[in-house]
């Protein structure tokens, strides 16, 4: 089992009983786990008697990496043997090992149920972009530039059980080419740019957003590039 070392902070956090003492560890650990199965909603943490002593950025930090965890855990259908070894080295006490696994176990069927409905398009996605910038939605915003593969691939599972929807698909892409002369400071520029417009659809809304960005030659070239080995991907484990 591997976790990303803002992950492991994260883990390590929930821990240390002088920054989340035992009332506010066993109702973190139980609230993380509702959210997940959607059984409530992220407000929740805000809102609790025990955690309210927790203080804002451990509680955002502790719950990522709790998150992280509990999804690496199922993912990787991680016994009692590996989640200790990984808690133990985090410091955590016998007794919140004990408490944490008890829970975990509780809640890993409903949780495999979840995940097994991730939509491969949103794997596929994540391979193409390691980092996820989309993380401002979320009320982790303190992570949204220190996210890697790995936590980027937990957390875009978490977005799909919270939403309980797929990525948009993209349905058309549009595009200009533009030649820049000077940039804002006046300074000669003299490069071609291309401007991407990809239109998209989702489920349940009458209207797909716009996504826009863009890049150069090289950027683009890179890109088509990516694509065409994620196509080549999706056809191997087609014919596997």
């Amino acid at each position: 089992m591997e976790l990303s070392s803002v992950a492991i902070e994260g883990v390590g956090l929930c821990g240390d009983s002088t920054r989340v003492g035992d009332r506010a560890f066993r109702s973190l650990v139980q609230l993380t786990l509702d959210i997940l199965l959607k059984k409530k909603s992220d407000d929740c943490l805000a809102n609790d008697e025990d955690i309210i002593s927790v203080d804002n950025a451990s509680l955002k930090q502790g719950y990522a990496g709790l998150v992280s965890l509990i999804l690496e855990a199922v993912k990787m259908d991680s016994d009692l043997s590996t989640i200790s070894s990984m808690l133990e080295d985090c410091k955590w006490a016998t007794d919140r090992i004990e408490y944490f696994f008890k829970c975990f176990q509780d809640c890993k069927p409903e949780m495999e149920a979840l995940l097994s409905r991730f939509d491969l398009f949103a794997v596929l996605l994540l391979k193409l972009t390691p980092e996820i910038r989309c993380l401002d939605s979320l009320p982790l915003r303190d992570y949204r530039k220190r996210s890697c593969g790995k936590l980027s691939y937990l957390f875009c599972i978490y977005i799909y059980i919270r939403t309980g929807s797929s990525f948009p698909h993209i349905v058309d892409v549009d595009w200009r080419l533009d030649y820049y002369i000077k940039n804002n400071q006046m300074e000669k520029v003299n490069k071609p740019m291309y401007l991407i417009t990809l239109k998209t659809e989702e489920s349940g809304k009458p209207q797909g957003k716009d996504v826009q960005f863009s890049c150069s030659m090289e950027q683009l070239q890179d890109l088509v590039g990516k694509l065409k080995d994620a196509c080549k991907s999706i056809e191997r484990a087609a014919v596997n």
